[in-house]
């Protein structure tokens, strides 16, 4: 039996990187802005402050005794993320 090989990933530079303000196309958080927190080339991803928030529930600890149910920020796909121009309020790029 041939063994497949695993194709390359082809890393991507990202068109921004920490601190900068980006633009949400498409998604359920569209036409939302917010500053890039981390971004993660080699997995074309990027974290973006208030942006697809999920909740993760964390165990008992000396902090939180009954548990806590969290709220934080997930990976967004780089393709679903524009620079923001704020002086024409849309999307860097945009006609």
């Amino acid at each position: 039996m041939k063994r497949r090989r695993k194709q390359p990933t082809v890393r991507v530079r990202p068109p921004f990187k920490r601190g900068d303000v980006v633009y949400v196309i498409s998604g359920d958080d569209k036409g939302r802005t917010g500053k890039v927190l981390r971004v993660m080339p080699d997995e074309g991803r990027a974290v973006v402050e208030g942006i697809n928030l999920v909740k993760r529930h964390r165990r008992r600890s000396q902090e939180h005794p009954q548990g806590i149910i969290a709220t934080v920020e997930a990976p967004v796909p780089l393709c679903k993320l524009r620079r923001h121009d704020p002086a024409r309020k849309r999307p860097a790029g945009a006609k």
